[in-house]
């Protein structure tokens, strides 16, 4: 309406502005969803703020070493870090859907060449409850207290762990186990884990294994120690006293962000 000022003229009020357009909803999520974990590491917001009760470390079976022998007792190894939300989503959300019950932080290996392949961490969003179907070993990591997805993923980031890249000659060879061991060290090192005192043996000293299949179903899996880690010299990784992969440590090569690669 016009407005009146003391000197008696009269000036129309200005035009309100217009409503903001109203944003369609972000789409809910109605299966599991992946998350890359590079550059600035940015999750959405919901799922960076939920809240973590456990932590393990599992080691998977992903098939035999024989491709011909599906019975083989020698089998491949995969290794994860698996986080359990205090409480489970109750609704679809954008970042993923009702029953979610924690995270997966898998290292897969990408852009395969002759000799050596680029490494990238996954955050996958799980609903199942419990081990995964092909756990051959689990290890629960106690909590240092009240902490968040985002809290881990800070962690990543500052202190290094990613970029990854890591040297495989052959298909039996991967880093999962070296890049989560670390990954489980700097967690316990910046409060996310409180490990016990014990740590090497009940804990670390799991890395030091391939977990094959034995013909006796009760006995289950059988540890067989793996082969020594090369780490590229330029990569800065802790040396962890529970560790023993044995054989000789080797350094041959020198170009920059090699994780490394050992036999899974």
């Amino acid at each position: 309406m016009p407005r009146s000022l003391r000197s008696g003229n009269i000036y129309a009020s200005p035009l309100p502005p217009p409503p903001r357009a109203i944003r369609p909803p972000a789409q809910n999520a109605i299966r599991n969803r992946d998350y890359e974990l590079i550059g600035s590491m940015n999750i959405p917001m919901g799922l960076s703020r939920k809240k973590v009760s456990e932590c393990h470390l599992e080691f998977l079976d992903i098939g035999p070493k024989d491709p011909e022998w599906y019975k083989d007792p020698e089998r491949k190894n995969h290794c994860i870090f698996r986080l359990t939300f205090l409480h489970p989503l109750e609704d679809d959300t954008p970042y993923a859907p009702i029953g979610t019950r924690g995270v997966l932080l898998d290292l897969e290996g990408v852009d395969q060449q002759q000799d050596s392949c680029t490494a990238e961490l996954i955050m996958s969003t799980f609903g199942y409850e419990g081990p995964h179907q092909r756990s051959m070993r689990v290890v629960k990591l106690r909590m240092g207290g009240e902490r968040t997805v985002g809290d881990a993923v800070r962690i990543i980031r500052d202190t290094g762990l990613m970029p990854c890249r890591f040297d495989t000659p052959n298909e039996h060879l991967f880093g999962c186990r070296d890049f989560v061991s670390q990954l489980i060290y700097q967690l316990s090192r910046n409060k996310f884990l409180r490990l016990p005192a014990d740590a090497n043996t009940t804990i670390y000293d799991s890395f030091n294994y391939r977990y094959d299949m034995d013909d006796d179903p009760a006995i289950g899996y059988v540890p067989t120690p793996v082969g020594y880690a090369i780490f590229r010299a330029s990569y800065q990784y802790t040396a962890i006293n529970g560790i023993n992969y044995h054989g000789t440590r080797e350094f041959p090569w020198t170009s920059f962000s090699l994780c490394h690669w050992i036999e899974c």
